[in-house]
């Protein structure tokens, strides 16, 4: 619980400490755009992984738990930051100096393929339980089928002539 509550802080101050304007660029945008300007994105992928591992943390352990994030939105944000680092390691190429910028999203691609498996571990925990469903329903019917069956028993009475109704009568008439 003290990592979720870490976590929460770190990402309010980071999402404090961006520009109002930071966005993830467009293709045509992060090809144009200067160091600073990446280093800004790369920072907005970095507070929205904080989110992601956030929503994650939150969903460990529990059952019924569903990640604020889905496996296609994960999917969307690895690719943008695989075009960003192919598109900087071929300006890297042609001789403009962003190692730094690099390394950046490297690092940030890394820790999203690491939520993508926390999130295909999440999803295999509740598919097996959603698969198991149909079976136990199928269970569950035998179940009542079968307590149906001896309340049914149960209440049909015998006659009247074998029943035994000595244990209600007293043994001692004073007591009356």
């Amino acid at each position: 619980m003290r990592i979720i509550q870490s976590l929460t802080i770190l990402l309010i101050a980071s999402l404090l400490i961006l520009p109002a304007t930071a966005r993830i660029l467009t293709r045509d945008e992060a090809n144009r755009a200067d160091a600073a300007a990446l280093t800004a994105e790369a920072e907005l992928f970095k507070s929205i992984g904080m989110g992601i591992a956030l929503s994650l943390a939150q969903c460990e352990g529990r059952e019924a738990c569903t990640p604020s994030v889905n496996e296609g939105e994960l999917q969307q944000l690895i690719d943008a930051l695989n075009e960003r680092i192919d598109s900087l390691v071929e300006r890297q190429e042609g001789g403009e100096n962003l190692a730094d910028v690099l390394t950046a999203y490297v690092n940030q691609r890394e820790n999203y393929l690491r939520y993508k498996d926390k999130l295909d571990a999440l999803s295999e925990e509740i598919a097996p339980a959603e698969e198991a469903a149909p079976e136990l329903v199928e269970e569950a019917e035998v179940f009542v089928e079968e307590e149906e069956a001896v309340a049914g028993e149960a209440e049909e009475e015998p006659p009247a002539e074998e029943l035994d109704f000595t244990i209600f009568e007293d043994v001692d008439e004073e007591v009356q």
